[in-house]
């Protein structure tokens, strides 16, 4: 048995849920090959957001927000999340979390530099 995680988003990148078995093919080299089992699971993950805070972000910060925010809309719960914002270098904003309103929050005070 072979694990084939699969994650299906729409044109928008939009993640597309509730898909069954019958939902996909499997072929190895061309030949159809039967699932022998399939689940479904949003199995939590580590999260590493990336955020420029570069001077040439000051029109765009709020759009980053805004990014990251619709990210955490479909976002695990379980997952954890670190943040690690750049201009000349890189410096981690939070450290390890859970805390989506903690990540929110430093990022609502940041000011591209």
């Amino acid at each position: 048995m072979v694990l084939v995680p699969v994650v299906v988003a729409d044109a928008m990148n939009h993640p597309i849920m509730g898909l069954e078995k019958q939902n996909f093919e499997l072929s190895d080299n061309g030949e159809q090959e039967e699932i022998q089992y399939f689940s479904a699971e949003d199995a939590p993950i580590s999260v590493a957001l990336l955020v420029d805070i570069s001077k040439s972000m000051t029109d765009k910060v709020d759009a980053e927000r805004e990014a990251v925010s619709e990210f955490f809309n479909y976002a695990n719960q379980q997952d954890d999340y670190f943040v690690v914002a750049f201009a000349s270098h890189p410096e981690m904003l939070t450290d390890v979390t859970q805390s989506i309103g903690t990540i929110e929050t430093k990022l609502g005070s940041v000011v591209p530099i």
